[in-house]
Parts: structure tokens; C-alpha cells; sequence
């Protein structure tokens, strides 16, 4: 790895996502390079998980300064095309990349420096725009109810069994568990970030693992993120944050993020998020926020037609953490399903709110991290005016999938959004 240089590969298409990470799903075997790209499966026994067929085709694309096509390349190249800044961009600027790269800027077999790792799907919420691959709560709830009406069953709504083909094997999550660490154990001194998804990871017994794989094997440029929802019983979460915090001082590791996923504030994101405890995120917020820099802290906010009129609430909330510590900001918008993304609706009905978000934003540009988020929330801003039109079929599919989440769960999103039933 070149843990400082810059990203070499500068032609009009090029993503240094593709070259430097990767995306694991160990529940049923499949690997991305984006979490805006789709999945797929790779060889388990082989665990070559970052030089697929697909990845080594995607980069070649890029080297030639083209798109990949279907791939979920196109919002990239739809923010740029409006005019704003898009993932692909700010991720340019990151230093680190595979050390293949100062010998032969056109390779394109590259030994990542991210993994993300998915290891289960455990977690005790159940958002509205999630599935089951990351949910439990959500495919506990396909046990009880069943499928969904109204021609809402993607495969992974069919029924619960089929849903992980290799976590419903124990023998084969149990195999594809050991390739995982065999492979970590040869290569995470290559690696300058580890990322841990979930589910939630602090109600998952890898995180443990995790904790005592680092202790065991230090990497002292490596900066661990872990992704949380923080509603977390405020002990069992200060347990945790202390653990991590002895592993930075004791030069295990660089750095740790904890990245919280929350897109808004209020009963919309209780509705949206389902099971949150907004006043334990916040009380784990504050723990947090009484960190040294040890710790960095992000929050992940994913944008739908349910969170663009409460999200102003949650930028309050940001205005006041950061008068304790800096946290960053990053947006993306929802992809499982598209009924519940914000373009469905004219812009005129977001446009609004998401110049309040903007005006509390710009109040705010303390440091280079929040002006970079400014800069991509203006670039979804461009997106949604130029793409944005009023769809009436995709949002009486909306209308109907919210009855469903009604039906299993005793909500009325009629209450919570009235201004969705149109």
C-alpha cells in the first residue's frame, strides 16, 4: 500500500473506490466496491473477493474513461452531471491506495486497502427502506407475517428461507467465517481502513473477535470504522467505546470511527427507523462527544421521502454536538427501494427543506470535513431538481408498501407524513 500518496488513475471515469476497497457480505457470499454498486458473488474457497471478473471488467471500463453500465455507477454520474459533487469525487481527494498501482498505473489486480465486512444481519431495528440481508428484526417479521402484499416480494421478501443461502447453512457460515480470517490474517497489514456493518454490530459477537484480531495483530496505519444506529443500552455501548479506546492507546491500531446511521430527528425517524431510541442515541452521542481524538465520529444519513422534512431537526442536533467535538456528516440516498426515493415527487415539495438544511449547513462550515458534506449535499440538491417528476404509479406503490409496514407494525405513516398522501 501507499499510505500517503494520491489516487494516480485520473481519467474522466475513474473511481478510486473500484481499486482500493471492497465490500463483504458474509451471509451469503457476495462482494461490491461501492455501497452505491450492486453485489455479487465470488469464489468462497479461493476468498478472492476483490479481483472478480466483474471488478477487473469495471476497472478496464474506467481505465479507457468510460462508465460501467447498471452497475449503480449512474448516481455518480448523474450528481456530476448536474453539476455537483459526487461520491466518486470526494473520494479522489483520500490519500492511500495499492502500492501495484507506483509500478503500473493501468493495473488493474490491486490488493484492496478498505474492507468493509458485513458479518451478520443481527440487529434490533427494523428501518423502512432495509431488508432482510441487514435486518433480522425484518426477517423475523417475514416469519410471522409472511411475504409481502401488493407484488412487493423482491427475492429477499419471498420467504425467510431462502433468504442467506450460505447463512442458513451453519456449516458453510461457519467455513466462509474462517476464510475470512485466514485471508485477514495474511493481509490486514495491507489494509489502511477497516469498516464493520451490521445489523448492528455491538449486538453481534464479532465485534469481540474483532477487537481481539487487532490486539492480536496491530497495524498502527489502520483506522477502524464501525457503523451503529446507537441504540445501544448505554452500558454495554461504554463497555465497547472503552475497549476500542485501549486498543488506539495501545498503538493497535490508528483510529477508530463510529459512524451513526440516522437520518433525521423526531417521530419521523422513529417511524422510519423502527425501534430507535432517540434519547439513548443521544446519551451515547455524548459519551462519545466526551472522547479525545482518539475517536472520530461520523453520522451516515440516508435520504428518503421520509426524512426530507425532519432532517432539519437533526442538523440542530449537529450544531449543538459540535459545539463539544467535531463530527462529520455524509449523505446517500435510498436504494432498495425506489418508491421511497425523493425524485418520485416534484422538487417544489423538497425544495424547501432542503434550503433550510443548506442555510443551518452553511451556518456551520467549521472545518474541511463539513464543507465537504455542504458540497455533496448541494450536489443531491442539483440532482433531485434536474431529475425530480411527479411518478403517480411509483407513489401509490409507496402508499401501499407504507400500508404494509402498518399492518405489521400498528404504525399509521398517514399521522406521521401527511403530506405523502397524495
Amino acid at each position: 500500500m501507499n499510505p500517503n500518496g494520491i489516487f494516480p488513475i485520473q481519467t474522466a471515469s475513474a473511481c478510486k473506490l473500484k481499486w482500493t476497497w471492497s465490500t463483504i457480505r458474509l451471509l451469503d457470499g457476495k462482494t461490491d466496491s461501492c455501497h452505491r454498486c450492486n453485489h455479487h458473488t465470488f469464489d468462497i474457497d479461493t476468498f478472492n473477493f476483490h479481483n472478480t471478473a466483474e471488478k477487473l471488467e469495471q476497472r478496464a471500463t474506467m481505465l479507457d474513461g468510460d462508465w460501467p453500465i447498471g452497475i449503480g455507477c449512474e448516481f455518480c454520474h448523474d450528481v456530476e452531471l448536474a453539476g455537483g459533487t459526487s461520491d466518486r469525487m470526494f473520494q479522489k481527494g483520500i490519500t492511500g491506495y495499492p502500492s501495484e498501482l507506483d509500478l503500473d498505473k493501468k493495473c488493474i489486480e490491486v490488493t484492496p486497502t478498505t474492507v468493509e465486512v458485513y458479518f451478520d444481519n443481527k440487529c434490533n431495528l427494523a428501518c423502512v427502506y432495509c431488508i432482510p440481508a441487514y435486518s433480522s428484526r425484518i426477517q423475523q417479521e417475514i416469519r410471522k407475517f409472511g411475504g409481502f402484499r401488493h407484488g412487493f416480494n423482491r427475492s429477499e421478501y419471498s420467504g425467510y428461507e431462502e433468504i442467506f443461502p450460505v447463512y442458513n447453512k451453519h456449516e458453510e457460515y461457519d467455513y466462509i467465517k474462517r476464510k475470512f480470517w485466514e485471508w485477514m490474517k495474511e493481509h490486514s497489514s495491507n489494509l489502511l481502513r477497516f469498516h464493520i456493518l451490521g445489523g448492528e454490530p455491538f449486538y453481534q459477537q464479532d465485534m469481540d473477535k474483532c477487537i481481539d484480531f487487532f490486539n492480536e495483530n496491530p497495524n498502527e496505519l489502520l483506522e477502524m470504522n464501525i457503523v451503529s444506529n446507537l441504540s445501544i443500552p448505554h452500558s454495554k455501548f461504554c463497555s465497547y467505546i472503552d475497549k476500542l479506546k485501549i486498543l488506539v492507546h495501545n498503538k493497535k491500531v490508528k483510529r477508530v470511527d463510529i459512524t451513526a446511521s440516522i437520518d433525521s430527528w423526531g417521530n419521523g425517524q422513529e417511524y422510519a427507523r423502527y425501534g430507535i431510541d432517540l434519547s439513548l442515541f443521544e446519551r451515547n452521542m455524548y459519551y462519545m462527544l466526551g472522547q479525545e481524538d482518539w475517536l472520530r465520529i461520523n453520522v451516515n444519513q440516508t435520504i428518503s421521502n421520509l426524512s426530507i422534512k425532519h432532517m432539519k431537526y437533526l442538523q440542530h442536533k449537529l450544531i449543538e454536538w459540535r459545539k463539544l467535538k467535531k463530527v462529520s456528516q455524509y449523505f446517500g440516498l435510498v436504494v432498495h427501494w425506489d418508491f421511497l426515493h425523493p425524485r418520485i415527487m416534484p422538487w417544489q415539495m423538497w425544495e424547501e427543506d432542503f434550503g433550510e438544511v443548506l442555510d443551518l449547513m452553511g451556518q456551520d462550515l467549521v472545518n474541511a470535513d463539513n464543507k465537504e458534506a455542504y458540497k455533496m449535499m448541494k450536489g443531491i440538491t442539483m440532482q433531485l431538481r434536474q431529475y425530480s417528476e411527479y411518478e403517480m404509479g411509483k407513489i401509490e406503490q409507496m402508499k401501499l408498501y407504507l400500508d404494509e409496514i402498518d399492518h405489521r407494525r400498528s404504525t399509521n405513516w398517514r399521522e406521521v407524513f401527511p403530506y405523502l398522501d397524495i
